[in-house]
């Protein structure tokens, strides 16, 4: 496998993909990462050298390539204030990070920084983090009935 920068022949969507590929079903890296996807995080991230996209040469990728975001250096950038953005954008990163790497968040500036859609995107990551498959779907099926996801499988 070979790592290169994520706009190297890779559509945003493939990205998205390749990084849900990457967090290889831990629960708190998927949902840290439909998180982030709300809001429009990756060409930041990419900016900031934050996701390297392992791509196949020899084809032994199976369902294509792997994304990884390094989380740490998000905590640490979050912390240092090298990220841009609102106060609720960077809140809402800060949730992503915490579902995906155990950054601590203080959930009385959580609840009084988000508007209704952060808190929305919120609610649902949290209960994506489940291990329970009737809520995960759930989640999954509202998000493909807004259009916030591709639809799943064939037509």
């Amino acid at each position: 496998m070979m790592l290169q920068p994520p706009t190297a022949g890779f559509s945003v969507f493939e990205i998205k993909q390749a990084l849900m590929r990457g967090a290889g079903g831990d629960h708190g890296t998927e949902s840290g990462l439909v998180l982030l996807m709300v809001g429009d995080w990756l060409p930041q991230l990419h900016r900031a050298n934050l996701i390297t996209v392992e791509a196949c040469l020899d084809g032994s990728c199976g369902d294509g390539p792997i994304a990884k975001l390094d989380w740490a250096v998000v905590a640490a950038a979050l912390h240092e204030g090298r990220l841009a953005g609102s106060s609720g954008e960077l809140t809402v990163l800060r949730v992503a990070a915490s579902l995906a790497h155990g950054l601590l968040v203080d959930l009385g500036e959580l609840a009084a920084g988000l508007d209704r859609q952060s808190i929305g995107a919120v609610q649902a990551a949290i209960a994506f983090a489940t291990y329970d498959p009737d809520v995960r779907r759930g989640i999954i099926n509202d998000a493909a009935d807004t259009g916030a996801a591709p639809p799943q499988g064939p037509a």
